[in-house]
């Protein structure tokens, strides 16, 4: 950890630890996502005790550290609202495959996994989002110790979303019982209801791996403890047809009626539904959970969001598991998110670039209920930040600059991630990782576990 330490420059390396004092001066522009104020020319941050106090034109105050950010742009730290972490060390392994011919390959190898293997993928996977530009991440996993000890290394914020399942999917596969399900679930409500970084959410992972009662006493136990709740919807039309002849009704329909259905309930995927399905979440004001990277190159299908954005359901991103993205690369995500529907619906005003950068901050942060909290470049924020290098040819010319987020940006242009006020990446690198040492371990673990799985 030393060398990169040293490689960095001192100031950078207090204002990492520090969560006070610190000013961000020389930007460019800073894209508030705030209507009332949304860009910034020629801008300053001042941050103090991990909160935005002031943005302003031209020199900040006085701060114990000040850090030179010249051609460089702040735009609040995105959030990715579905992630599957763990599944890192699978990228790569089963592609073209659909979807349920992907479920079959991978539970055959995470049979096997050992928990050396689960948490370096963790580390791997938000370390690859944070030098993104990703601050806030919804992780679905079964294993909520070990994403909390790999977010708090890294420094991102997560909600865990404790994945619940009481019903066999594949052949062989072990499951639990409800009961068993709902008590690991409050075990993990009571280990981390004090930490402000990471929280829980509840998640029966879908139909047809989860009973309706699971379901309904999930939902219920989500509103005793006042807790969000999340699942899979729709990814698969053999699924969603599934649920029909079993059921009687739609998935949309049977999490109605099971009380599942709200607005602290976001669905992931939600491909396979029908207008009265998007009619009943406007509804309940449940949020849809886009994953357009995932959905295409499993051969999912694409979600219906700009009947759903009409409305008014709230969408916004998710880059799903390394295994069926590949890239956690949340700004390809906004532009496939814009771009798709455009050319599908052969409407050029399908999904802007503002809603597509809305999807990935403050319309997000709408849906974690946290609009308060993040989102947003504005005072009494909490300063997660992400700064954009835009010394790039792809920039010019900048007058559009929101477009260019959308449209041009890649995450290897992060400069710099502030989370909570605390610097965590700069010139690209995590100030307090050694990512070669990390990547090193990580390739050797890889190496011997995939040993045979590639052709």
């Amino acid at each position: 950890m030393g060398d990169l330490l040293d490689s960095i420059e001192e100031d950078v390396c207090k204002a990492g630890k520090y969560q006070g004092g610190l000013c961000l001066n020389g930007l460019k522009a800073v894209i508030t996502m705030d209507s009332s104020n949304p860009i910034v020319w020629d801008a300053y941050i001042y941050i103090e005790e991990g909160l935005i106090k002031d943005i302003g034109v031209g020199k900040g105050p006085s701060a114990e550290v000040k850090l030179e950010v010249k051609n460089k742009i702040a735009i609040p730290g995105m959030i990715d609202l579905h992630s599957h972490s763990s599944q890192v060390f699978l990228r790569g392994a089963f592609d073209e495959m659909c979807l349920m011919e992907w479920l079959n390959a991978t539970e055959t190898l995470y049979k096997r996994i050992g928990r050396e293997l689960l948490e370096i993928s963790s580390i791997i996977s938000f370390l690859e989002r944070i030098k993104g530009g990703i601050t806030t991440v919804v992780d679905m996993e079964p294993y909520p110790e070990i994403i909390a000890k790999a977010s708090d290394k890294v420094g991102l914020r997560a909600e865990i979303s404790v994945l619940l399942a009481d019903i066999p999917e594949l052949p062989d596969q072990e499951v639990s019982s409800l009961e068993e399900e709902i008590n690991k679930a409050k075990r993990t409500v009571e280990e981390f209801k004090k930490n402000k970084k990471v929280w829980v959410s509840l998640a029966p992972v879908g139909f047809p791996a989860v009973s309706n009662d699971l379901f309904k006493a999930s939902a219920e136990l989500a509103r005793e403890k006042d807790l969000r709740l999340h699942t899979h919807v729709g990814e698969s039309r053999i699924n969603a047809n599934l649920c029909r002849r079993r059921n009687g009704r739609s998935e949309i329909e049977l999490l109605e009626d099971l009380g599942f259905l709200g607005p602290k309930t976001q669905l992931a995927h939600v491909i396979w539904v029908s207008d009265n399905d998007i009619e009943t979440l406007s509804k309940y004001r449940t949020a849809v959970v886009h994953c357009p990277s995932s959905n295409l190159k499993l051969a999912s299908g694409v979600t219906k969001v700009p009947e759903m954005m009409k409305m008014g359901v709230r969408v916004g991103l998710g880059l799903d598991g390394a295994a069926s993205n590949s890239i956690q690369d949340m700004f390809q995500e906004m532009r496939i998110a814009s771009t798709l529907h455009k050319g599908v619906r052969t409407d050029p005003k399908a999904v802007s670039a503002k809603d597509a950068l809305e999807m990935a901050t403050s319309q997000a942060a709408n849906i974690l209920g946290l609009e308060k909290k993040v989102g947003r470049i504005s005072p009494g924020y909490w300063a997660d930040i992400t700064l954009i290098d835009i010394s790039k040819p792809r920039y010019l010319p900048l007058e559009n600059i929101k477009s260019h987020i959308v449209y041009s940006a890649q995450s290897s242009d992060v400069f710099g991630v502030i989370v909570d006020g605390e610097v965590l990446i700069w010139n690209g690198a995590h100030v307090n990782l050694d990512e070669n040492s990390i990547l090193k371990k990580s390739e050797e673990l890889f190496s011997e576990f995939l040993h045979g799985v590639y052709p």
